[in-house]
């Protein structure tokens, strides 16, 4: 449990704090608030997404110009 004040300290100083092994990143440990923020920002991605989908669906459609009136 020596770890967990260590990690506290640098989480009071910053949003992020990165543990590794090996010189390889194992676990990132964060605020809430700062996990609570990039979630919602990827819930707004998807749903913006599904909506950019829903619209180009809608817009599939085939014209020929040959065929409109002059």
């Amino acid at each position: 449990m020596a770890l967990f004040p260590k990690i506290k300290k640098i989480l009071e100083q910053q949003e992020v704090c990165v543990l590794s092994k090996a010189g390889n990143p194992e676990y990132v440990v964060m605020k809430w608030d700062g996990f609570q923020k990039i979630k919602n920002n990827g819930d707004q991605l998807a749903k913006l997404q599904a909506q950019v989908e829903a619209e180009s669906e809608e817009e599939n459609y085939d014209i020929d110009i040959n065929k409109i009136p002059v």
